[in-house]
């Protein structure tokens, strides 16, 4: 029996399709988009960018596609991320242009060096896809100056560089100095937000689950359970498979494999709740003991949290309960439901 892959490498995107085609439609246009994924903590970000990276590759729409995690090793001067970046786009030309990756790696190449090969690549019809992962940290950090931005705004403006990032917030909320806000480097994205998967992404993760025949209700239960959180939704699958033999899966079959989760989902279940800021936890508290709440007495950034996270759910002007594994989690925590 293959149970689905869970916290591992090399995870096969399921579901999200709208979101993975709108953002491959968006690269591939006339006059590429630079995007900005923007999704809470286990939302698939990085399996997205994986999925969308190995699909322009496949495509052949770039020159080179570059994927870079700025969750390790991260740029701690506005030199290093330069520096970086001259490296990584070096690297992907190696084996391509060998006279641009020569230029590159000269001792004294530099800013001017990486933009006049940006340039000659736009000019020749070429471009090179670059993927920042955990572009959070460099942001949050608060080490890069506003003159990094400015500079990575003439690149971008260059026909030969594309960019794609992901963060869990907007990346304007994400920067800490105050003149590097108004870079208008910030405006060249266009947001891709990646809310909790919806009842088509589940149902598209059921149908990876050999041999077992999915009830009606069972995907909205489902969803009532996860939240639609992807690590939450798998452990409730694997469960499931590793919980009965009985090929039928209905609401109850659902319910019990809720109670029988493993150590590394109730682990993620903890950082979800842990990851909260104390107000959009009093708020998710208060939404669960009343069942409902009204939308227009919550905080804006609580409830957009909340929403984005897959903790709740907003059909009308009301605010529901969105994810009881994380529900029965917070009434074992000791945050306050103070109003």
């Amino acid at each position: 029996m293959n149970k689905l892959p869970l916290f591992t490498t090399n995870v096969p995107l399921i579901g999200r399709m709208r979101v993975f085609d709108r953002m491959c439609g968006d690269l591939t246009k006339v006059t590429p988009q630079h995007l900005s994924v923007v999704g809470t903590r286990y939302s698939g970000k990085t399996v997205l960018l994986d999925a969308v990276a190995q699909k322009m590759i496949q495509d052949g729409k770039f020159e080179c596609v570059l994927f870079w995690d700025l969750g390790h090793k991260t740029p701690q001067s506005d030199e290093e991320f330069l520096s970086a970046i001259r490296n990584k786009i070096a690297d992907g030309l190696k084996g391509i242009r060998r006279d641009l990756f020569d230029y590159l790696t000269e001792d004294d190449a530099g800013y001017d060096e990486l933009r006049e090969v940006i340039e000659t690549l736009g000019k020749s019809g070429k471009k090179v896809l670059m993927i920042w992962d955990g572009f959070d940290r460099p942001l949050r950090e608060g080490k890069l100056t506003r003159n990094l931005w400015d500079n990575l705004l003439e690149l971008c403006r260059q026909d030969g560089l594309v960019l794609v990032t992901a963060t869990r917030r907007k990346l304007q909320e994400l920067v800490r100095d105050e003149k590097s806000v108004t870079s208008e480097f910030w405006q060249v994205f266009e947001v891709v937000p990646l809310g909790p998967l919806d009842d088509t992404d589940i149902e598209a993760f059921t149908n990876r689950v050999d041999r077992f025949e999915f009830q009606a209700g069972t995907t909205a239960e489902l969803a009532n359970w996860s939240g639609g959180i992807p690590p939450l939704l798998v452990g409730l699958l694997n469960s499931i498979q590793g919980q009965t033999d009985n090929a039928r899966v209905t609401n109850q079959t659902v319910n019990e494999a809720a109670e029988n989760l493993d150590d590394r989902v109730l682990s993620a279940i903890e950082e979800i709740w842990n990851d909260m800021p104390e107000t959009a936890a009093n708020l998710f508290r208060l939404i669960c003991d009343r069942s409902e709440f009204p939308s227009a007495e919550a905080g804006r950034s609580e409830r957009g949290l909340l929403l984005a996270m897959g903790l709740a759910k907003q059909p009308s002007n009301k605010l529901l309960p969105g994810c009881r594994l994380v529900a029965r989690y917070s009434q074992e925590s000791g945050k306050s439901t103070t109003a």
